[in-house]
């Protein structure tokens, strides 16, 4: 597979209002992008960071937006972006909370397998954060699920088998993070790998 001829290359609200977003700002942006080159020169992505919605789910329990900022609605927002050619994304995170205190995008009750498997690891201990037991089964429960850790006559040996026990579980939606240790291993430099 050929390689792109550009990253991906986009603009993030938080880099320049932080939490002061509204939908007038998202579609100026859009505009700007569209008009000034932006796009051509291979920015295709706007995206919308923290703080666009209430502070707390609405009934349902689903996150919604915050009426006063994004009084059209997100998808009215998304079809204005889209309509400039541009490609649109909206931040969330797998936390109960996002950083500035808004509601994460966390799912409940995704069955939990290979549990056992990586807590019968040798040095290796798997802290349960946002678990539950449904029906007999081990089921996510929101916010940051598990935890790894694990010991090794190095570091790096310890990082390693910390994966390995990882690897072992599994859930929909499951994402962990690579970089972990990186910098204690490599320095300042090793955010990229």
């Amino acid at each position: 597979m050929p390689l792109a001829q550009l990253p991906p290359m986009g603009w993030n609200s938080w880099n320049t209002f932080g939490w002061q977003i509204n939908e007038q700002l998202i579609l100026e942006m859009a505009d700007l992008m569209a008009s000034q080159g932006y796009r051509e020169a291979g920015y295709e992505y706007l995206v919308i960071d923290d703080c666009w919605s209430l502070r707390e789910r609405g009934k349902e329990g689903r996150i919604v937006p915050d009426p006063e900022k994004f009084p059209h609605g997100m998808k009215a927002v998304a079809d204005y972006v889209h309509s400039k050619g541009l490609k649109f994304g909206m931040y969330s995170c797998a936390g109960v909370r996002t950083c500035a205190g808004y509601p994460g995008s966390y799912e409940k009750g995704k069955v939990i397998t290979g549990i056992e498997d990586a807590e019968a690891m040798e040095n290796v201990t798997v802290y349960h954060a946002g678990t539950a037991v449904v029906d007999g089964q081990l089921v996510t429960n929101g916010g940051r699920v598990l935890a790894v850790t694990a010991l090794g006559d190095t570091f790096e040996n310890a990082r390693n088998l910390a994966y390995e026990a990882c690897e072992k579980i599994d859930f929909e939606g499951k994402t962990l993070r690579h970089d972990i240790g990186l910098r204690a291993l490599r320095g300042r430099d090793a955010w990229d790998a």
